[in-house]
């Protein structure tokens, strides 16, 4: 199952599939030594930065 995202005209793009999303988030939270959950509202943030 995939993840998917609306981009801004509405259309439907593949996003991480879920586990790679969550295995991601794992490696860099055990790297840096951090919670899951602010790894998480991290990335969140630094995705909308992008827009």
């Amino acid at each position: 199952m995939k993840c998917c995202s609306t981009s801004p005209k509405g259309e439907i793009r593949e996003g991480l599939l879920i586990a790679e999303h969550y295995a991601m988030v794992v490696v860099i939270s055990k790297k840096f030594a951090l919670p899951i959950s602010t790894v998480e509202e991290n990335m969140r943030w630094a995705l909308r930065r992008l827009r």
